[in-house]
């Protein structure tokens, strides 16, 4: 059986849980900014890795299939380290 993956809000939640501090204000969500921009900015990796691998495949045939496998784990470890 294959474990379920976590989606991006998921795991958003999980690193940035809501939670109560403020005995003043509880309905106020201190994770809130931090949560958000977790998630656009996953999103956002998500998208350039899908854009680059679909420009691989369609501007890039001639390529054989390990040599787009190389290309890729290049871009992605160059995401990294971004």
């Amino acid at each position: 059986m294959i474990p379920r993956q976590e989606t991006i809000e998921e795991a958003g939640f999980r690193l940035y849980p809501k939670f109560i501090s403020d005995p003043y204000n509880p309905s106020e969500d201190l994770n809130k900014e931090d949560r958000d921009n977790f998630i656009e900015g996953a999103k956002w990796n998500q998208e350039q890795i899908l854009q680059f691998l679909y420009s691989e495949i369609t501007e890039r045939r001639p390529y054989s299939s390990s040599k787009m496998c190389e290309k890729v784990i290049e871009f992605i470890e160059q995401l990294k380290k971004n």
